[in-house]
């Protein structure tokens, strides 16, 4: 099937949350000591040793930027790369309304905080 006609079958199906939502929850988001990490809770969990909705904005900006573009590293195994690419989405989502200068000035200046005795930087 090609994708549009694959889109358009899921849009006739479910709703574009439920389509969202069930995405977010089987994205493979990185693996650590060789264990893959797939979905945005598990992704929560492992990085930053938290529910998805006890992330800050800056966590949720290295998910999701994780999510749609995953490479070679994490923030575990990158933490100086995850934090640019945090800076970036801020940056975008400041430009696009989102977010108001203080507001983007305070995630872009947080630490990157991973989580404690979870799993060790590379």
């Amino acid at each position: 099937m090609q994708p549009a006609a694959f889109a358009l079958a899921l849009q006739l199906k479910y709703d574009r949350e439920e389509i969202i939502l069930n995405y977010l929850s089987r994205v493979r988001m990185g693996s650590a000591r060789g264990v893959p990490i797939t979905g945005f809770a598990q992704a929560a969990a492992a990085y930053f040793g938290v529910s998805p909705s006890h992330l800050t904005t800056g966590e949720t900006a290295i998910l999701c930027d994780l999510a749609l573009n995953l490479r070679a590293g994490t923030p575990l195994t990158h933490p100086e790369e995850a934090l640019q690419l945090r800076d970036q989405v801020l940056s975008r989502l400041r430009d696009a309304g989102v977010l108001s200068d203080s507001e983007y000035r305070t995630e872009a200046a947080l630490p990157l905080s991973l989580a404690p005795d979870r799993i060790p930087v590379n």
